[in-house]
């Protein structure tokens, strides 16, 4: 379990830090939302040719899906939502 200090303290890489609040079923509804083509068609390293709007319209399922982050030094931020989406979205396009 990677904590948020861990993360700012550079413990563990962001790809690290966010991956751990994945599950499948996640993988699955960014699969559904985003678009298993659109991520894969991607060029960007972070996903920011897909436009930043559709990221933010995971973060209410996000946060639903993934439940209480607080043990890990963490909050709930539209950022923090979009970061884990991205990081499914990740793992999507590496076919993991």
């Amino acid at each position: 379990m990677w904590t948020r200090k861990d993360y700012i303290n550079e413990k563990c890489s962001h790809q690290e830090y966010y991956g751990q609040f994945y599950t499948h079923q996640l993988v699955d509804y960014i699969r559904r939302t985003v678009g298993e083509k659109r991520i894969k068609k991607s060029k960007d390293k972070y996903f920011n040719d897909i436009s930043l709007s559709v990221w933010d319209a995971q973060a209410v399922t996000v946060r639903r899906m993934v439940g209480d982050i607080s043990k890990y030094g963490e909050s709930w931020t539209l950022s923090t939502a979009v970061c884990i989406a991205k990081e499914a979205a990740r793992r999507i396009r590496d076919g993991r």
